[in-house]
């Protein structure tokens, strides 16, 4: 992997801060909600890599940029994509980067907001750049359609399932040097506690006992740009990550003539696509039919 060092000291992939800066002086638009169509639709096509992303060359266990334009996963997706929605330069762009990965906290794997609902939307709600809409979108529901997903985040045990797959050192290293990062890591998580995570969202199994016309009405009223995160209580990754997990997947919202796309990294389609709201919704009826959208707008003003 080439790297190179961008002004602030930070590392990109080779081309990659010329990339980031050629579309942000081509954005001529001024809205949050142009900004992040035009980003999102910029990367449509991409491959889909699961953890693309890396903490940086301070980093003890993943030291890959965290910073990539050629793949993407939902996560780092939806990141860099707001990430240059809020950004006029380059520097802005690695600043925000590195607030909606690591928050108040140094670039690390250890501080990396790992988990969506728990971490990273209340940290973003709480400097109000996302706004949870959820409840008010129910609104035009049955009562029952509002529903609550309420679990407890196993911080350490996530951390002690990490394997050495999980560790990326740059430079000369052994198996061994893997293995010392790796056993540090799990001894710095492993008086960490776990976090409440609460997350509203809308029962599909009640949005799509709405006809069609009146789901369409509901689609056209969530703000273009918006983040839609997918809500599974049944999803069973305990075994596989450590910790129960109620965020599966997320993406941005947009509606165009009339027209309400999903535009997201699907691991399923292998990239980046944009695909009929209604039609990526009603798939997962067949997948958890407990599953359920939670809808945040994006709160944030240049």
């Amino acid at each position: 992997m080439l790297f190179e060092n961008s002004m602030d000291g930070s590392d990109f992939y080779i081309g990659d801060e010329l990339l980031f800066g050629r579309i942000i002086n081509s954005c001529r638009y001024t809205s949050i909600t142009d900004r992040s169509k035009f980003f999102a639709n910029y990367f449509v096509g991409r491959p889909y890599l699961l953890g693309s992303l890396g903490d940086g060359a301070l980093s003890c266990i993943d030291q890959r940029p965290f910073m990539r334009s050629d793949v993407f996963d939902c996560v780092t997706f939806v990141v860099t994509v707001l990430a240059l929605s809020m950004s006029s330069s380059v520097l802005d762009f690695i600043m925000n980067m590195k607030a909606l990965l690591y928050g108040d906290k140094n670039p690390d794997y250890l501080n990396r907001m790992h988990f969506i609902s728990g971490q990273w939307n209340n940290f973003l709600s709480g400097k109000n750049i996302l706004l949870d809409i959820t409840a008010e979108l129910a609104g035009n529901l049955n009562d029952d359609a509002l529903k609550l997903s309420s679990i407890n985040l196993n911080v350490s045990e996530f951390f002690k399932n990490k394997t050495v797959d999980d560790v990326f050192l740059i430079g000369d290293c052994s198996a061994q040097d893997k293995i010392f990062a790796l056993n540090s890591l799990k001894k710095n998580a492993s008086n960490l506690l776990d976090i409440k995570s609460e997350i509203c969202f809308i029962s599909f199994r009640d949005l799509f006992m709405l006809p069609s016309e009146s789901r369409c009405l509901l689609y056209s009223s969530i703000p273009g740009g918006a983040i839609f995160e997918i809500v599974r209580c049944d999803w069973g990754i305990e075994n596989k990550i450590g910790t129960l997990l109620d965020v599966c997947h997320m993406g941005f919202i947009f509606t165009d003539n009339g027209q309400t796309t999903c535009c997201h990294a699907s691991s399923v389609l292998g990239e980046v696509v944009s695909v009929a709201c209604d039609e990526y919704f009603r798939s997962y009826l067949d997948i958890d039919a407990s599953s359920g959208v939670n809808i945040q707008k994006i709160n944030y003003a240049r």
